[in-house]
């Protein structure tokens, strides 16, 4: 079986679909080494932006943005005579001229159209209509992200897989003397909240900063500070402005966070806060539980079902609630303990080896072979 995997989002403008393109293309050739897979790269990002993917790569000059790519990524899928092509990201093109595979991330513009200017969603609506129906199967990513794919889209069900995500091994809890380098390569002090994202309007980072305001001045100066990992746009400088009537050194800005450091960044961490209002996964609520921070997160969406019964679920909307969970994992060990062990033992089951079986056994159902 030849696939090509379209690896095209595997730059640095896609911090958590190319994580997925570089873990699944690599988990695929480790539980089928006899697939033939081959990985498109795009050559019109910088050579720095792009990430490392252990697979054959064929590089193409055309973005997913690009508009080109409706007739440059076909005649490439020509030239290499694939029997399937899987596209990870909706920008696609939509007359691939072989069987193809969609995963679909979330509906994150569609589910909350308050946060998103009208021409993002109708075009993120399109998109994901034509990439619908392109493809002989759509892959969603969580079971949430599966029911509002049937609530929007008319799908058949034989067409409609839930393959969830993954973790990789790097993801464990760090030796002391790891977490020790990372503290200072970063300036922190043993002990602080974690939240690890971008700052866009859905990541509900401006109430996570208030409700940690509240938390501290109720608990006092002892109580240790908020950590903020990930890239940070001006467009939404909510937190920050919220961050900045804080006493200096309250909440850390550090941008964004070498992969290598993320390990030792999550589990020295008192406790890892991701309280977004939507997602379509959740892939740092994973990542956070396997290196053994105690997790916080919402209790809608993608965010529980990610998280069972191994994380503090709060409403992303409640600032007092989000202010009580810090307040109450800071004071309670043994809780912190127990959220420890139930967030191993959950992310047991998200490996990217299962999500490679799932995704092989999707390509063989679309081209009618066995296993």
């Amino acid at each position: 079986m030849r696939v090509v995997l379209d690896g095209r989002v595997a730059i640095d403008h896609f911090p958590g679909v190319g994580r997925v393109a570089v873990s699944l293309a690599e988990a695929l050739l480790r539980v089928a080494p006899a697939l033939d897979l081959v990985v498109l790269e795009d050559t019109t990002a910088p050579p720095a932006s792009r990430k490392a993917i252990a697979a054959p790569r064929v590089g193409i000059a055309a973005s997913v943005f690009a508009a080109s790519q409706q007739w440059r990524v076909p005649a490439c899928l020509r030239a290499l005579r694939p029997d399937l092509y899987h596209s990870l990201f909706y920008l696609m093109p939509y007359r691939p001229g072989v069987p193809t595979v969609f995963t679909c991330h979330d509906l994150i513009p569609l589910k909350r159209p308050d946060l998103f200017p009208p021409w993002k969603r109708a075009g993120y609506d399109v998109g994901h209509r034509l990439a619908i129906a392109a493809s002989r199967a759509v892959l969603a990513v969580s079971e949430t992200t599966a029911d509002d794919i049937r609530a929007r889209y008319r799908i058949a069900p034989d067409r409609l897989r839930v393959v969830p995500l993954g973790v990789g091994p790097e993801f464990a809890p760090p030796a002391p003397s790891e977490r020790a380098r990372v503290r200072a390569a970063f300036d922190l002090h043993e002990g602080y909240f974690l939240f690890v994202g971008s700052n866009r309007p859905h990541k509900n980072l401006p109430r996570l900063v208030a409700a940690f305001a509240r938390a501290r001045a109720a608990e006092g100066p002892d109580f240790p500070p908020l950590v903020v990992a990930g890239p940070f746009s001006e467009r939404h400088p909510e937190a920050r402005i919220e961050a900045e009537r804080l006493p200096p050194g309250s909440v850390r800005f550090l941008g964004p966070v070498p992969g290598p450091d993320l390990p030792a960044l999550y589990g020295g961490a008192v406790a890892f806060a991701f309280p977004s209002e939507i997602e379509g996964f959740g892939l740092p609520v994973l990542e956070a539980m396997a290196s053994g921070a105690p997790t916080i997160t919402s209790d809608g969406s993608a965010l529980a079902e990610v998280a069972g019964d191994a994380a503090l679920l709060v409403p992303p909307g409640d600032v007092d609630a989000i202010a009580a969970a810090l307040r109450t994992v800071w004071r309670d060990a043994e809780l912190r303990a127990t959220l420890r062990t139930r967030g191993l033992a959950r992310v047991a089951a998200f490996t990217w080896e299962r999500a490679a079986r799932d995704t092989l056994a999707a390509y063989q159902a679309v081209l009618g072979v066995g296993a």
